[in-house]
């Protein structure tokens, strides 16, 4: 199975750091170099449960490394492949999954994983970002994954100027999608 994104968190955090610079300077000499790449699942959970507000969570949850065991634990609870790189006790994402998860964003794949290290694909990258403006209860209405997320992300103008091929199931999400598929939604208004 192919892997995407990194694996380690250090390196993880800081691509996603870079990602992040790339959102808010998308003139950076960073972005034709990464416009091309895909990236983890769990990455791309992470950059969301950044925009949605994780670090105000964390700072208001997170004050020990006893917190951060338990949040590790959680996850783990919730899904069972988020598991420590290399010997390590923690997944580097444990923090944004458990706070995706709890915010509604992300829902696993039915069998009890999340498959962090996996590429997403477009239409799970779509799915997350509906949720996280608030509206998945409004896709899973009209008809669910995926369809009704590709309805509502179009009709809230998220997919405005992306290349995404939507109609094939699996398709990894590149870099460049990604920044538009964000940029976009940081235009739509929240519902929660």
């Amino acid at each position: 199975m192919e892997k995407c994104g990194y694996t380690d968190g250090y390196y993880a955090d800081r691509k996603s750091a870079m990602y992040m610079d790339v959102l808010k300077n998308p003139y950076s000499g960073k972005k034709g170099k990464i416009v091309g790449r895909t990236l983890s699942r769990a990455e791309f959970a992470a950059l969301t449960a950044r925009i949605v507000g994780v670090d105000d969570w964390f700072a208001a949850n997170i004050s020990t490394v006893e917190d951060l065991e338990k949040v590790s634990e959680e996850i783990k609870s919730v899904f069972s492949d988020v598991v420590g790189f290399q010997g390590r006790r923690h997944h580097w994402a444990s923090v944004y999954l458990i706070f995706a998860y709890n915010q509604g964003i992300i829902t696993g794949d039915g069998d009890g994983n999340f498959r962090p290290n996996d590429c997403i694909t477009e239409r799970e990258a779509v799915a997350m970002v509906v949720r996280a403006l608030g509206y998945g209860e409004m896709a899973q209405e009209l008809c669910g994954f995926p369809y009704g997320y590709i309805q509502i992300a179009n009709e809230l103008g998220v997919l405005e100027h992306t290349q995404m091929n939507l109609a094939v199931e699996r398709v990894d999400l590149l870099i460049g999608n990604l920044l538009l598929l964000l940029f976009n939604a940081l235009e739509v208004e929240v519902t929660f």
